[in-house]
C-alpha cells in the first residue's frame, strides 16, 4: 500500500488518500485542488492491473452531508467495482460504469472516459465529521495510466424547524379566522 499524501480538497480536508495496485513499482504525482485529485501511474506490466483508490475526507464544509458523489476519470476504458463507505458504516452507493467521454474531455483529451460513484448518507455527516470510502478502479493495455476523480460533496437539504411549522400553522389559523369573520359581516 501506497500513500500518495493528503492536502485541501475545496470543502473538505483529505486525511489520507491511499491508492493500491497489483504492482509495488509505480509512480503517482497526485494534485488536490478544489475537490480534485489527478495522478499519473506507472506499472511494470500492461497486465489487467486493479487499484483500490481510499479516501478518509474530513468534512470542512460548513455544512452537512447527505452524500459524496466521484467522478472518475481515466484515459483508457476502465470498470468500477468494490465501492463502499466505511466511516460511516451505513451509506448506500451507486456506481455507473464508465463510458466514452471523447466528445467532451475534461481531462485526457480523445481517449477519456468517465464513470460515477454516488455515496448516499444514511447517517449524515455534519461539519467537523469525517467520511471515508473506497472503490477500485480495473484497467489494462500499457503501463502507464492517467486518472482524475472529482470530489463533489452533496449538502443535506435541513427539514423544517418547529418555529417555521408553528409560524405556518398560526397564518393558516389567523386566514381561516378572518375568513370566518368576514363571512358573518356580509350575512
Amino acid at each position: 500500500m501506497a500513500a500518495l499524501g493528503w492536502g485541501s480538497a475545496g470543502y473538505a480536508s483529505i486525511i489520507n488518500f491511499t491508492y493500491t495496485s497489483d504492482y509495488t513499482n509505480f509512480q503517482c504525482y497526485v494534485n488536490y485542488d478544489y475537490g480534485n485529485s489527478v495522478a499519473n501511474i506507472d506499472t511494470d506490466s500492461a497486465e489487467d492491473p486493479k487499484a483500490t483508490k481510499s479516501y478518509q475526507i474530513l468534512n470542512e464544509s460548513g455544512f452537512t452531508w447527505a452524500g459524496y458523489n466521484v467522478n472518475v476519470y481515466m484515459d483508457r476504458a476502465f470498470s468500477i467495482s468494490n465501492a463502499f463507505a466505511t466511516l460511516p458504516a451505513d451509506w448506500t452507493v451507486a456506481v455507473t460504469q464508465p463510458v466514452y467521454n471523447g466528445a467532451t474531455p475534461s481531462y485526457f483529451g480523445l481517449n477519456e472516459y468517465v464513470g460515477y460513484v454516488k455515496f448516499m448518507a444514511g447517517t449524515l455527516v455534519p461539519d467537523g465529521s469525517q467520511l471515508n470510502f473506497q472503490y477500485d478502479v480495473g484497467f489494462g493495455g500499457a503501463t502507464t495510466y492517467r486518472f482524475a476523480d472529482e470530489l463533489i460533496p452533496v449538502e443535506a437539504v435541513p427539514e423544517p424547524g418547529v418555529a417555521p411549522l408553528l409560524a405556518g400553522a398560526a397564518m393558516l389559523l389567523f386566514g381561516v379566522r378572518w375568513a370566518v369573520r368576514r363571512s358573518a359581516r356580509t350575512h
